[in-house]
């Protein structure tokens, strides 16, 4: 999570427009100088998707997943929890393919009140011919604060 809150800290000065995390870490946070709920908000204010691979299975069991799913679905993103070595690789490849295939959608909100409060948005996709497909996206967002609208 330490590295995860460096590696959002990074693509805030990227120039490319699609900016994609991946965190491979057991959750456990030994390092950071913020705590969980800090990195969350963090992500949750940046425009990165975040895809979280925990190695807790893979090692001692001693980690948080949970952490790290909660950073994953705060972004939009997905997480994974391999059992084993070749689970990593394959997860890695799905990562790669869903980022290949996926879409940026823009959305301008009608309330401009500027409160840092959590607002929810649903996302949901009908294609002609195909049925029961699925949308990875977040479930809302923050709104700026007013010390951070300009």
């Amino acid at each position: 999570p330490n590295a995860a809150g460096e590696g959002l800290e990074h693509l805030e000065e990227a120039s490319h427009q699609k900016r994609v995390l991946v965190v491979l870490s057991d959750g456990d946070d030994n390092a950071s100088m913020h705590s969980a709920d800090v990195m969350l908000e963090r992500a949750a204010r940046s425009n990165a998707l975040i895809y979280t691979i925990s190695t807790e299975e893979l090692g001692s069991g001693d980690g948080n997943s949970k952490l790290l799913k909660k950073l994953a679905q705060r972004s939009g993103g997905v997480t994974y929890s391999p059992k084993s070595e070749r689970d990593v690789v394959e997860a890695f490849r799905d990562i790669a393919g869903n980022i290949r295939r996926g879409y940026s959608i823009g959305y301008v909100p009608t309330n401009t009140v500027h409160d840092g409060r959590f607002r929810r948005v649903k996302v949901s996709v009908r294609a002609p011919g195909h049925k029961n497909l699925s949308v990875v996206a977040r479930d809302g967002y923050l709104a700026p604060r007013h010390s951070d609208a300009h």
